[in-house]
């Protein structure tokens, strides 16, 4: 795997053409995929997906000051680990439904990679002061392959195998996945199914939430070291 060859942060990247500049081996890597990625039968439409985090917080404000199993735990949890930090929401479509996700457990930059992008990257219109926005218009696979190692956590929301139907791809992007997730970072999302393969990997701990019972969530947690 790659190392920096100087102290960098990832969250002060501008562009994602910048935040992949500081690995070299990027290209190679992303080049070994190509003809999965070329041969993967991609299908767009919304899922819808991510939205289930938007009712998964809202439980926050509907159960506040009243006892919900787990809810505290993993409102904490979030917080320790995405604040201050880079996430990186895959597929994420036009406009992605985790920016308000983001803003509340203080990630410092936010990376949507989607193919759909018209304008093909450089930061948001509605960047504010909480929250730094960049989009890239990316296949998946290719934008973690192009990212450098433990730089980054991940949200994949919708993102099953009636919109890739290549078994392949999924396994590959749960490879780069764990590479590219930084310590003690998370892979989490909601009906996708890389996290079948990403069970496989003894470097991530499957936490999974505290607060719900929904069969198809999954929140894998990045081993140090």
């Amino acid at each position: 795997m790659g190392e920096f060859q100087t102290a960098w942060d990832p969250t002060e990247s501008k562009s994602f053409d910048e935040l992949i500049a500081h690995y070299q081996e990027g290209g190679v890597r992303a080049q070994k995929y190509a003809d999965i990625i070329a041969s993967a039968d991609c299908r767009f439409f919304s899922a819808g997906a991510s939205e289930s985090w938007d009712l998964w917080l809202s439980r926050e404000k509907r159960f506040e000051g009243a006892a919900f199993p787990g809810l505290e735990n993993d409102l904490s949890f979030f917080s320790s680990v995405l604040g201050g930090h880079l996430l990186t929401d895959l597929g994420s479509g036009k406009e992605s439904f985790m920016r308000s996700f983001a803003r509340r457990f203080g990630v410092k930059l936010f990376l949507e990679v989607d193919l759909a992008y018209r304008k093909s990257e450089g930061m948001s219109p509605d960047t504010d002061d909480t929250l730094q926005i960049i989009r890239t218009q990316e296949d998946m696979l290719r934008a973690v392959a192009l990212m450098p190692d433990s730089c980054s956590n991940f949200t994949i929301n919708g993102i099953g195998l009636e919109l890739i139907t290549s078994r392949e791809y999924h396994a590959a992007l749960a490879h780069e996945l764990v590479r590219a997730t930084q310590p003690h970072g998370v892979i989490f999302g909601f009906g996708s199914d890389v996290s079948a393969y990403l069970e496989k990997y003894p470097e991530l701990n499957n936490r999974g939430l505290e607060s719900t019972n929904v069969a198809d969530h999954f929140v894998f947690q990045k081993r140090a070291g």
